[in-house]
């Protein structure tokens, strides 16, 4: 990821330097850029900001942390600390610069300005990439012992205007390369002398690899006797459900279909007297191994989206049916003979195996997510039938194998029809990704409107700087807590339709993923935004660039009336851009950095506006939420 964030910003320098060029090397040791012409350099540039995007989804929260807590190497008995703690401000250091490198490579094609010395961040973040493939503590010599504290006030802000640096990525690279020291000490080796076997730095640092594995275990109990009922008495939950633009009321019918399609399998068993006395008898009491097969592959079949149901449903299907004639034709051909036996499943297991699994680095993770399903449930139904005839006498093979293959498909059919039945949870909706851009809209009008009033600075609202940076840091954590869950849905819904994608039906826009990417880009900048907002309002610059009358103050109206009346004019006149007018550091920056962003929105907006669902369905656009808030004075609520 940081070696794409350096590329990312060669390749914005040479389209600097080379505007009028066809082509131009760009002699990167790592080779990535060398050579492009201008159709390859696209392409190139492209891709990177692709794998940029996905990685920082992915490192969205330092989530991906957590799931280190319990590595082989945090289970000796004097760890120093609790090194996924570390990791997690590793992982969130990595994504930040990574997402402000890309959006100040995105500002600098709006405005046609790229800082030249930039190239010596690429070249940082080449080193700081280039220690953590070494993967060993640094030595004395290599630490950055600078003193940044001349340069900052008392709580942290940086008061310092560097035009070189517009997009502040020098604070920022200190602060990774400190990161990237104590990550490198931490996983170095341990020193025994200082912390012996089970003392009790170590049992506490014992204690807190274990917190995250225990807060999940917890939390999975917290919503049954908290948040649920809490939920249930709000007016608010109930009107959710009949909001057609949200998602609410399809995931209400979603667990209603659900419950349905198991009470019917349940009914069928007890009351069907032609359904329940079909059935493998055995020796096991007190249940029947058929009606309990259903159940279980009506629960597994079942996803979180019609279209991941749908294609998973067809996928365990013909897993079924091929592992149950694979296990057919052991049990006849081995003939109750364990050796023979454990050759044939040691020979099937492996080929499918190797099948479900990707190539490259994902092999490393699991099963391919697109088609694994179909293999994996293969191994296991084979496994399964053919380990069940050897250990139950009386069995008859047609009997078994028949069983087997039916319960699944009913189970299966049970699933694919629920699922199918009005209203449907669809993956490839693009209403969650449109709530996230009407929320994102929201928090930039908020800030917008704290910069208007803090410029204004009328004696009615008569309010101190720390209360107006307060405003924005609420504006800015509202929007996260109100953005992230939602694009944990939309990816996980996405993720899940996308299964099967050779299957002609039933199919996800790849519009919707690439959309996605984007407006998590836009949410980190907006999340910058904020940031420089409040620097501005710490340095008293609110008055002489936002106040009535000042350069500044028709850009910040003209923001919000474009935000207000859901409409911006994408060819802004050039000659009448305040905001160009002046060095982009600073208050210019912030507006030129707003238009960036409030354009982007809308052409994306339009974007996803456009992506088919369903059965070819359009979504709607929701004018609600931002209209309803700006057509009150937001400054009265907010101040």
């Amino acid at each position: 990821l940081l070696n794409d964030a350096a590329k990312r910003i060669r390749i914005s320098l040479q389209r600097e330097d080379n505007d009028d060029e066809n082509h131009q090397a760009a002699n990167v040791p790592d080779g990535g850029l060398q050579s492009l012409y201008p159709e390859e350099k696209q392409s190139q540039e492209a891709q990177i900001v692709e794998r940029i995007t996905r990685t920082a989804i992915a490192l969205d929260k330092g989530n991906i942390a957590v799931n280190t807590a319990f590595e082989l190497r945090l289970l000796r008995c004097a760890p120093p600390s609790c090194s996924y703690i570390i990791l997690k401000d590793l992982c969130l250091a990595v994504r930040g610069i990574s997402l402000r490198v890309l959006t100040a490579s995105q500002i600098s094609l709006s405005n046609g300005h790229y800082p030249s010395n930039y190239s010596e961040i690429a070249e940082a973040l080449d080193d700081c990439a280039e220690l953590l493939r070494k993967n060993e503590p640094v030595g004395e010599h290599e630490r950055d012992h600078d003193d940044d504290t001349e340069n900052l006030t008392n709580d942290g802000t940086n008061i310092l205007r560097d035009p070189e640096d517009p997009f502040l990525l020098k604070p920022m690279i200190k602060h990774l390369k400190k990161v990237i020291v104590i990550w490198l000490d931490e996983i170095g080796p341990a020193d025994r002398s200082t912390t012996k076997y089970c003392s009790e730095q170590s049992r506490k640092t014992m204690k807190l690899n274990a917190l995250p594995w225990l807060i999940k275990i917890i939390g999975c109990f917290i919503p049954l006797f908290f948040v649920i009922p809490k939920a249930l008495l709000k007016l608010e939950t109930w009107t959710k459900l009949f909001d057609p633009f949200s998602n609410h009321g399809a995931k209400a019918v979603w667990v209603i279909k659900f419950a349905v399609g198991s009470t019917a399998l349940f009914s069928m068993t007890v009351f069907w007297d032609a359904y329940k006395n079909w059935d493998l008898i055995t020796n096991d009491t007190p249940a029947s191994h058929f009606q309990a097969w259903v159940i279980i592959s009506f629960h597994l079949t079942t996803t979180q989206s019609t279209e991941g149901t749908v294609k998973k449903g067809l996928l365990r299907l013909l897993a079924t049916l091929s592992a149950g004639l694979s296990a057919f034709l052991c049990i006849a051909a081995c003939n109750g003979n364990p050796y023979g036996t454990v050759a044939w499943l040691t020979l099937t297991t492996p080929i499918p195996i190797y099948l479900a699994t990707e190539r490259g680095f994902a092999a490393r993770v699991g099963l391919s997510k697109d088609y694994g399903y179909l293999y994996q449930c293969f191994v296991f139904t084979q496994a399964i039938i053919v380990m069940y005839y050897r250990d139950e006498e009386g069995t008859t093979r047609n009997e078994l194998v028949l069983n087997r293959i039916v319960a699944n498909c009913i189970g299966i059919t049970m699933a694919i029809l629920m699922s199918l039945i009005p209203l449907n949870v669809w993956g490839g909706d693009p209403r969650i990704a449109l709530n996230i851009v009407q929320i994102q809209k929201e928090a930039l009008a908020k800030i917008l409107h704290v910069l208007k009033e803090c410029g204004a600075d009328s004696l009615e609202t008569n309010q101190s700087n720390e209360e107006y940076i307060n405003l924005v840091a609420e504006a800015e954590s509202s929007k996260e807590a109100s953005s992230t869950p939602l694009f944990v849905e939309a990816n996980d819904l996405l993720a899940d339709s996308c299964k099967f994608s050779k299957f002609p039906l039933f199919r996800a826009d790849p519009k919707l993923n690439a959309e996605l990417g984007v407006l998590s880009i836009y949410d980190s900048a907006i999340t910058t935004l904020a940031d420089s907002a409040k620097r501005i309002i710490s340095k008293d610059e609110a008055k002489d660039f936002f106040g009535p009358g000042m350069p500044l103050h028709n850009d910040l109206l003209t923001l919000l009336e474009a935000i207000e009346k859901d409409e911006y004019d994408i060819s802004r006149d050039e000659e009448n851009d305040t905001a160009k007018k002046y060095d982009l550091i600073g208050p210019p920056l912030v507006i030129e950095y707003v238009h960036f962003v409030v354009k982007k929105l809308f052409q994306h907006e339009d974007n996803l506006l456009n992506i088919k669902y369903g059965y070819g369905q359009l979504p709607q656009k929701n004018h609600t939420e931002v209209n309803s808030l700006l057509d009150s004075d937001l400054g009265t609520p907010l101040l």
